[in-house]
C-alpha cells in the first residue's frame, strides 16, 4: 500500500470549511484503501516559502506521494480518487481563480482586520464541484492549489539543476529547503525542465476536473 504526506499551506494558520471537509474526506478515502497518511499545516512564512517547506517535510518523511492543498480549496472525494486512480507521477486539479472583492476588502481593513485576514474574508473559498467528467492533459508547469506528486518527481527536480537548496528565515527560525515552488502571475507554480517530464519517464498531467470558467 502507498503512503501519502498531505501539506496544507495557510497564510493565517486557519483553513476554510471546504478545505476542512476535504481533509476529512481524503483521510477517509485513503484509510478505506489501506493507505497511510501523515499531514502538516504551515503558516510561518510567505506562501511560496511555506509550500517549499512542506515539500521538504515530505522529503524528510518516508511517504511515497505528496498532496498539496491550499487553505481555501475544497475537493470532493470523487475528484480526489479520480486523480489518485489516474496513476500519474505528477497531477493537479484545475480550480477556479479566487476573486478578491476590493470593496469588501477595504471594509474589512477599516473594521480593523489585518491585511491577511481582510483578504481571506473578502475572497470566498474555491471548491471543485461534484459530478464532473474527468479527463487529463499534459502540462510542463503546474500551479499549486491542489496537486499530488510522487517522491521520484521531486528527486528528479533536485538532480535537474533547475532548482536549488536555500535557507529561509521564517517565524520558526532558519529552515533549509529546496526552491521547487516559484512565484507566478496568479499563483505560485512549479516549472519542469523542458526535457524532464517525458525523457525521464514522467507523465506530468493535470486533471480537467471542472470546466474552464468564462471570466466574463
Amino acid at each position: 500500500m502507498a503512503s501519502y504526506f498531505l501539506g496544507v499551506c495557510s497564510a493565517t494558520g486557519l483553513i476554510s470549511s471546504p478545505t476542512a471537509i476535504s481533509l476529512l474526506e481524503i483521510q477517509a478515502s485513503l484509510k478505506a484503501r489501506g493507505h497511510e497518511l501523515a499531514y502538516a499545516i504551515y503558516s510561518g512564512a510567505d506562501v511560496v516559502t511555506a509550500r517549499n517547506i512542506l515539500a521538504q517535510l515530505f522529503l524528510n518523511s518516508n511517504a511515497d506521494f505528496f498532496i498539496g492543498i491550499d487553505d481555501d480549496v475544497g475537493i470532493s472525494a470523487q475528484a480526489f480518487l479520480a486523480i489518485v486512480d489516474a496513476g500519474y507521477d505528477c497531477q493537479l486539479a484545475i480550480v477556479p481563480l479566487r476573486q478578491l472583492d476590493l470593496a469588501k476588502f477595504a471594509a474589512q481593513v477599516r473594521a480593523g482586520d489585518d491585511a491577511a485576514t481582510a483578504q481571506r474574508n473578502a475572497a470566498p473559498p474555491r471548491a471543485l464541484p461534484v459530478g464532473q467528467e474527468y479527463g487529463f492533459f499534459p502540462v510542463e508547469r503546474w500551479t499549486t492549489s491542489f496537486y499530488i506528486v510522487a517522491r521520484s518527481v521531486y528527486e528528479c527536480l533536485k538532480r535537474s539543476n533547475s532548482h536549488r537548496s536555500r535557507i529561509s528565515q521564517t517565524t520558526d527560525g532558519r529552515i533549509e529547503h529546496w526552491d521547487f515552488t516559484t512565484p507566478g502571475m496568479t499563483s505560485t507554480a512549479i516549472t519542469c525542465p523542458p526535457t524532464m517530464p517525458f525523457s525521464a519517464g514522467f507523465a506530468v498531467q493535470a486533471s480537467r476536473s471542472m470546466p474552464i470558467m468564462d471570466p466574463a
